[in-house]
């Protein structure tokens, strides 16, 4: 559809209730730590790569076409995060401990786009349940990334010229 980004917006629970804070979640094969790997695999239904029709290639030529596309999508999607992390902590929202995480979230893969998962709070934690029911916080955060998307966009124009196509 020719989108610049895509953004999911998440409001989960663990079961183990100790998380709380934003999180800002990029593709990796790996996840960063037991609690990404969790919630990577609650929401992948299954191994799929959107937005890429591969139909008719072997699996060695679609994935080397695949890792081509994220050398340069996924330094993108880093750049992406930081910036809304770096909102997020100014609006004075409350960010995890670890605020920046990877997972292999199967709504991150696809090859043709910069991609986020944005953990805007957890269900299972009192205090950010509490601010997502708080229309003032929900509009202190919706600014923050509105913010991001906008100071993003202009970092990516001026690049955009040095990116292989």
């Amino acid at each position: 559809m020719g989108a610049d980004l895509f953004i999911l917006l998440h409001a989960d629970a663990l079961s183990n209730g100790q998380a709380q804070g934003a999180t800002v979640y990029t593709l990796s094969d790996y996840a960063s730590d037991a609690a990404s790997a969790q919630l990577a695999l609650q929401h992948n239904r299954a191994d799929i790569i959107a937005g890429v029709d591969l139909n008719g290639s072997d699996d060695e030529v679609a994935n080397v076409l695949i890792d081509l596309a994220r050398q340069e999508t996924g330094p993108r999607s880093e750049s992406l995060a930081t910036v809304l992390l770096e909102m997020i902590e100014g609006s004075g929202a409350p960010l995890s401990k670890k605020r920046q995480k990877q997972a292999g979230f199967s709504v991150l893969k696809s090859a043709d786009i910069r991609s986020v998962l944005i953990e805007v709070g957890f269900l299972s934690s009192p205090r950010d349940r509490a601010n997502l029911h708080d229309p003032e916080w929900c509009n202190l955060i919706v600014s923050a990334l509105v913010q991001a998307i906008i100071a993003w966009r202009a970092d990516d124009l001026e690049i955009r010229p040095l990116v292989r196509q």
